[in-house]
């Protein structure tokens, strides 16, 4: 079994790895926008996978899956992101709604599974170590982020899984993608449920010869720990990661990432505080091009890039299942790493049910209330989820 850099077990391959059965995924989502400074925007899309896997040989399987998103009525009332980017439409009176119309080969993978504890992964895949906040694939995003690369996990002893990717183009979530040549190194030791530990080297080297950069893409490495566990009634998370910055022109500095987070499940209503602290010298701040950075400072996405003054998220979490319902608080306090100037406040919320088995619905809610930076945001989602 493939164990992840937090300690959690992969999830089982796409349902038709072993059966040689279909899979489907379907998502219909309408999101509104109110941004400063620009016209109020509204997003009504659609997401559907198609995919279909099956065993090839003993031990080796494939799997493929089509991926298109359609927006009704066109993309013609939102701005679907970034205008340098050929995905954009280039409607910049709108408020942004980085989830463009379009379609691509999803997924395309031979996995091999014939040595003991040792899984061998090669083509276009997800890759999500740990938390994702380094390395994921943006599944909040109506088109997924996946990378063509050759994977191998391996559990060396008991407790320990050792996980190395090369990885050579990035599928960006605006249907457009960057060439790389990229190594990411994961080692995971769980000896308890109260002490686990994952170290991480990154080499991430973007090639400007085909494909156009993600904002704030340079090329870096990163060297982190980060360690989690449960004690009780008790958790806690702890991070720590410097990045060296390698820009286009040449200049460079090292960026440091910190986390530190206190779990407590023991009442109805689950709560956590931290603080995440994003380096930044006013020239440069830790950036995170391959990873799923909506999941993380807050989601109405102001902070995607990280200010050049880094940034300072602190943060309480509360969270409760009731009567089906899968509820979420979040306040989040920003201020700036160098400085410590304010740069704004949010509350972010969601409410979600499962229906049935595969059938789920969601309402989300963001509100970000600006001091020095940026400007006010709000987005509000409506989504619903069918899959087999």
């Amino acid at each position: 079994m493939l164990v992840l850099a937090n300690g959690a077990a992969a999830p089982p391959g796409p349902p038709g790895t072993v059966a040689g059965t279909p899979s489907l995924d379907l998502r219909v989502r309408y999101e509104h926008a109110v941004q400063d400074g620009r016209r109020d925007a509204g997003a009504l899309t659609s997401r559907l996978r198609l995919g279909y896997g099956a065993p090839v040989l003993p031990a080796l399987s494939a799997f493929a899956e089509f991926e298109g998103v359609a927006a009704a009525g066109g993309d013609g009332s939102y701005d679907s992101g970034p205008g340098f980017l050929e995905a954009g439409n280039g409607n910049r009176a709108y408020a942004v709604i980085p989830d463009p119309p379009g379609e691509e080969l999803n997924r395309a993978w031979l996995r091999y599974t014939g040595l003991a504890g040792t899984t061998v992964t090669v083509g276009r895949q997800r890759i999500i170590h740990g938390n994702a906040r380094f390395v994921g694939n943006v599944g909040w995003r109506q088109n997924e982020q996946t990378f063509d690369a050759a994977r191998i996990s391996s559990r060396v002893l008991t407790d320990i899984t050792l996980d190395y990717a090369y990885v050579w183009r990035q599928n960006f979530v605006l249907f457009n993608a960057n060439r790389l040549d990229t190594h990411l190194l994961n080692a995971h030791w769980a000896p308890a449920d109260a002490f686990a530990l994952s170290a991480f080297a990154h080499d991430v080297r973007f090639d400007d010869s085909g494909g156009r950069r993600v904002p704030g893409a340079p090329d870096h490495r990163v060297l982190g720990l980060h360690a989690s566990g449960v004690l009780g009634d008790f958790g806690y998370a702890l991070g720590a990661a410097v990045q060296d910055v390698r820009e286009a022109d040449g200049a460079g500095a090292d960026a440091r990432y910190l986390l530190a987070e206190l779990r407590y499940a023991g009442l109805p209503v689950d709560a956590a505080i931290g603080i995440e602290r994003l380096g930044g010298d006013g020239a440069h701040a830790i950036r995170f091009p391959l990873a799923t950075n909506h999941k993380f400072s807050g989601w109405a996405d102001v902070f995607i890039v990280t200010p050049a003054d880094g940034l300072v998220d602190r943060y309480l979490r509360l969270s409760a299942a009731l009567a089906g319902f899968d509820m979420k608080l979040v306040l989040h306090d920003f201020v700036a790493d160098r400085g410590a100037g304010a740069y704004g406040r949010e509350l972010d919320a969601s409410l979600g049910r499962k229906l049935r088995e595969g059938l789920s619905v969601l309402a989300k809610f963001a509100a970000y209330r600006a001091d020095t930076f940026g400007g006010d945001l709000r987005r509000l989602w409506l989504q619903f989820d069918y899959r087999f």
